[in-house]
C-alpha cells in the first residue's frame, strides 16, 4: 500500500467545545493519512509532491502547499480549544456527567462521567494522547455502572454515549479495558 494525506478541505463547521460555554466557530480542514492499494495508480501521489495525481490535476502545487499550511494552523486551533475545553471541565467538573456552560457548575446526569467517557475518541484523535490516559484511568478507577443514577426514560441516552464512548476508545487505541468495560 502507499500512503499519502488528503490536502487539507477548507469546511465549515461549528465545534463545540464543553468548556468554553459557547460555540466557536472554526474551518476545521479535514487532514487524513489514507492507505491506498498501489495498483490503483491514478490516485496515488506523487512522492515528491504529497498529493494524489487527480488534485495535481486541478490545483496547482502551490495552491495544496498554501492549502496544507493553513489547514495545519487550523488544526492547532482545534487542538487548542479542545485542551482548554478539557482543563476547564477537570477543573470544574472532574468525573462529572457535564459542565453547565452558563453557570460553569457541574451536574450529574447519571453519575457516570459522561463527558469523560465520550470525549475519549475525539482525544485520540487529536493526538491528545496524555488527556485520553486520564480518561483512561478515570474509567478504570470510577466508572462504576453500580453507582449510576438510572433513568430508564433515558436509558437510549445512556447507552449510545456510554456504549458508544467506551467502543469509540476501544476501537481507536485497542486497550481491552474499554471493551472490558463495554
Amino acid at each position: 500500500h502507499s500512503h499519502y494525506q488528503f490536502p487539507p478541505l477548507n469546511l465549515p463547521a461549528m465545534l463545540v467545545t464543553a468548556g468554553l460555554g459557547r460555540w466557536v466557530s472554526h474551518r476545521v480542514p479535514l487532514d487524513l493519512t489514507i492507505s491506498v492499494p498501489s495498483n490503483e495508480t491514478d490516485d496515488v501521489a506523487d512522492p515528491t509532491h504529497h498529493f494524489p495525481a487527480r488534485w495535481l490535476k486541478r490545483h496547482s502545487h502551490e495552491e495544496l502547499e498554501v492549502s496544507r499550511t493553513e489547514a495545519s494552523e487550523w488544526g492547532s486551533d482545534v487542538v487548542e480549544a479542545m485542551q482548554h475545553a478539557w482543563s476547564g471541565y477537570k477543573r470544574a467538573a472532574w468525573g462529572y456527567d457535564s459542565l453547565h456552560p452558563r453557570e460553569g457548575k457541574p451536574s450529574r446526569w447519571f453519575n457516570l462521567g459522561l463527558s469523560i467517557v465520550e470525549t475519549m475518541d475525539t482525544l485520540w484523535l487529536l493526538g491528545l494522547h496524555d488527556e485520553f490516559d486520564e480518561a483512561q484511568q478515570w474509567v478504570e478507577e470510577k466508572l462504576i455502572f453500580q453507582d449510576a443514577d438510572t433513568k430508564m426514560d433515558s436509558f437510549f441516552e445512556a447507552t449510545i454515549r456510554l456504549l458508544g464512548g467506551l467502543l469509540g476508545a476501544h476501537s481507536l487505541s485497542q486497550r481491552p479495558i474499554f471493551l472490558q468495560r463495554a
